[in-house]
């Protein structure tokens, strides 16, 4: 016998008057054919993700942790999680409460991260018109960072880094 994969279509919202929830932001993206919900833990994501154990750390000083995720056993993100204080408080049903992904990480390109319609190398304009204003953006010589809020707050949910070129290198979700 044969399996295929299931397709599925990769949505995309209008970009919401009042700014993003977190909610509407997860419903639109997708890493590795992957949606994001709320709560996120491994078993959510699937069985090609995990984490990379020997990478934990835990910040004593905001009472945080970080961990690198993995999709087929090869690191695509930085992660931090909720309840873990140390190595074995991680398991598949822990939350992931932020995800960092950028083109240092090997596997990562264009087709395997989606954002309402955006990936990497996306250029700015095109964000803009995707997810809507920033409530942040910061230019530099080389670089530009944008960021968007949690809905009614100054909470970043949603930050972006640029090139040189205005091409997406860079994003993180905050939960």
């Amino acid at each position: 016998t044969e399996e295929t994969a299931e397709a599925f279509e990769m949505k995309t919202i209008e970009p919401p008057e009042d700014g993003w929830t977190l909610d509407e932001l997860l419903s639109v993206t997708y890493v590795y054919g992957q949606q994001l919900e709320n709560p996120c833990t491994l078993n959510t994501l699937g069985d090609d993700f995990s984490f990379d154990l020997s990478t934990f750390t835990y910040f004593e000083e905001n009472n945080s942790s970080a961990i690198m995720l993995q999709y087929q056993n090869t690191i695509i993100s930085a992660v931090s999680l909720y309840n873990c204080k140390n190595q074995g408080d991680v398991c598949d049903t822990t939350e992931i409460n932020g995800y960092v992904f950028n083109l240092s990480f090997e596997n990562n390109n264009a087709s395997n991260l989606y954002i309402n319609g955006i990936t990497f190398y996306s250029l700015l304009d095109k964000v803009i018109k995707q997810l809507g204003e920033p409530d942040i953006i910061e230019k530099a010589s080389e670089t530009t960072y944008i960021a968007y809020h949690k809905s009614n707050t100054n909470d970043n949910l949603l930050a972006m880094s640029f090139n040189a070129n205005d091409e997406l290198t860079s994003f993180k979700i905050s939960y």
